[in-house]
């Protein structure tokens, strides 16, 4: 009997010794057994940021405990700001270099973070407190809120087109134009790798432009390509036509499946043309109820992004990742404008059922030297052949 009394306290000891390396309230903390809770976790699936804040050891029941209470959700609070900084904005820009550009952001982050929802949890059997911080991605007052002002800020390094886009698609959803692509908006537009100079309003404009070739869809008209003689490329490129359903209330989810790809989600990823064109982006709905729920998720799972809805309510869309791009995709140019017409009722209705969810492999790619080609197991090595002899003359 004392030997087993022996061996059950060495186990409780055990455990919480464990506990207390790895970060785990044995029997109160939730989470799997050796999970690693010091950590922050950014969960892009479940779009929420959750941190750990550990406290000490309360020695008196009243004033003391609420001290702990509160060390431990300063230290929360502190590992949120540091996770926060590393999570990327969108392409080429992180949470970090924004604040660097805008101070402002900076308060309005920190009024998130006291905003988060914490929890408490009672002293384990090591008798320390600890305090979990969920950072919400969307909401009222969430990461998306605070900082959509800096991914509407264009880059320097951005291409012309796409500088041209961020002035064209307001101008021409102000006006009331049919088409909100930058190309329709415009007379006379420079696609991709043509301009040198942009004009004031943002629109790259030439001399010998050819006018872009429009097709009109049940959603308005949206430019393909220069309308060339003798250019077949052009005429395999021409959008094809969709049904009307999926302009309207017909499709729910657009589904884009980009494994074997290096994709990596954001904050707020952007959507473009084949040439170039910025199409859709989260920061840019002109809407008070933006971010009230994501209009864009990822998953790791094909089976989950299905889930829920059935076949006449998911449209798959054909896109791929602009050439060393890790946060940007560009959709296919036969269906750029059933996309884009998905996105203007996305815009119109951001409480609504429609959602673009991204299937991507967070698997690390193999690169550098390709493995030295071996003979087969069991197989006879392959016969060098010896070169050919020189003839005497």
């Amino acid at each position: 009997m004392g030997n087993r009394r022996l061996i059950c306290a060495v186990f409780l000891f055990w455990c919480g010794v464990s506990g207390t390396v790895s970060g785990i309230a044995p029997g109160i903390a939730p989470g799997r057994i050796g999970q690693d809770l010091s950590r922050p976790v950014v969960d892009f699936e479940k779009q929420v940021l959750v941190v750990w804040g550990l406290g000490g050891t309360p020695w008196e029941e009243s004033s003391s405990y609420e001290e702990e209470k509160a060390r431990a959700w300063m230290n929360a609070l502190h590992q949120g700001y540091e996770a926060i900084l590393g999570i990327p904005l969108m392409e080429g820009l992180s949470v970090r270099n924004a604040l660097q550009m805008n101070s402002a952001l900076k308060e309005r982050l920190g009024m998130v973070l006291l905003s988060a929802p914490k929890k408490f949890f009672e002293p384990d059997l090591t008798g320390l407190l600890r305090c979990k911080l969920e950072i919400p991605f969307n909401g009222a007052v969430s990461l998306r809120s605070a900082l959509y002002l800096a991914a509407l800020r264009p880059q320097p390094m951005e291409p012309l087109p796409l500088l041209a886009s961020w002035a064209s698609l307001p101008s021409a959803a102000a006006s009331g134009a049919t088409s909100t692509t930058p190309s329709a908006a415009t007379s006379k537009t420079v696609l991709a790798g043509t301009s040198t100079t942009a004009s004031a309003t943002g629109s790259a404009t030439a001399s010998e432009a050819a006018s872009p070739a429009t097709s009109t869809t049940a959603s308005g008209a949206i430019s393909t390509a220069a309308s060339t003689k003798g250019s077949t490329a052009a005429a395999s490129r021409a959008p094809t036509a969709f049904p009307d359903e999926f302009y309207g209330v017909g499709v729910k989810r657009v589904i884009l499946d980009l494994r074997r790809t290096n994709f990596e989600p954001s904050l707020f990823p952007r959507f473009f043309t084949e040439e170039g064109y910025l199409l859709y982006q989260e920061a840019r709905t002109p809407s008070p109820d933006r971010f009230s729920r994501p209009a864009i998720r990822f998953t790791q799972d094909i089976a989950q992004a299905t889930n829920g809805l059935s076949e006449s309510d998911i449209r798959y869309v054909s896109a791929r990742l602009p050439l060393l791009a890790q946060h940007d995709v560009k959709i296919s140019a036969s269906e750029q404008s059933a996309f884009l017409a998905f996105c203007r009722h996305l815009d119109a209705e951001p409480q609504g059922q429609r959602e673009i969810v991204i299937v991507y492999d967070s698997r690390a790619f193999l690169g550098g030297i390709l493995p030295k080609a071996t003979a087969p197991a069991g197989g006879k090595p392959a016969k060098i052949q010896a070169p050919p002899k020189r003839r005497k003359r």
